[in-house]
């Protein structure tokens, strides 16, 4: 395996690890809202009919749409105070309080304005992200002041500004040698592969330790350690 394609998955990884910066203010319903409904809500207004308790669909649009016998609907875009999802969410009142205490599920005041905030900006609805075509966006311009070296850094750095944070200086190479081995293998390395490493003095330094180390039945051990303990 390459740099070049590290570089691609690092792309991928980048590109979901910067969705945690909430500073943009962007609600996005696959990645802030659907989870939040599937763990709070599908088990009794979700696909499984058995155990729904009402002909409430939350995880269908159209259903969340329809006026309820009460004479209200779940959704109504553009306007969170008349939706009942978010009056039941937001009530103090514990016989009307969705999900309901006897669940055991509880929204926290953040995800409550999150869905608020959703529904009063629309409530759009699309489908599970992992369905969607990707889009290759656009390199965003270099923040005055801060050095890239490829396209990533430009993505990384302007989810830094709004955050409030400044990039950190290069590692040291014996910090990016401990770093790199531990992430691939698991465990630290030798005084050897130290002393080889600040030794090479060129440009591919890095990258030849890289694929050393995925070339390396270690890191197979590694990956495949991970994946039995989730198993």
């Amino acid at each position: 395996m390459t740099i070049r394609k590290i570089t691609s998955a690092l792309l991928i990884a980048i590109s979901f690890a910067s969705l945690a910066f909430a500073g943009d203010g962007e609600v996005n319903f696959s990645r802030d809202i659907l989870p939040l409904l599937s763990d709070n809500c599908f088990k009794c207004h979700g696909p499984d009919e058995a155990n729904r308790e009402s002909d409430l669909r939350l995880d269908k649009h159209e259903s969340a749409l329809v006026k309820q016998e009460s004479g209200s609907a779940a959704l109504v875009p553009g306007n969170s105070e008349q939706s009942e999802l978010f009056r039941r969410i937001a009530s103090t009142d514990a016989d009307l309080k969705m999900p309901p205490e006897d669940s055991g599920k509880i929204l926290t005041e953040k995800q409550i304005t999150l869905v608020k905030k959703w529904i009063d900006g629309g409530a759009e609805w699309s489908g599970h992200w992992a369905f969607q075509p990707p889009e290759k966006p656009s390199v965003p311009a270099v923040t005055e002041g801060w050095s890239t070296k490829n396209p990533i850094d430009n993505f990384i750095h302007v989810k830094l500004k709004v955050a409030n944070l400044a990039p950190e200086n290069r590692a040291a190479k014996e910090t990016l040698i401990r770093r790199l081995t531990l992430d691939l293998t698991g465990l630290p390395a030798t005084l050897q592969e130290v002393d080889q490493f600040l030794a090479d003095e060129s440009e591919q330094a890095y990258e030849r330790v890289v694929d050393r180390l995925l070339s390396s039945p270690t890191y197979g051990e590694n990956m495949a350690r991970i994946w039995l303990d989730a198993a």
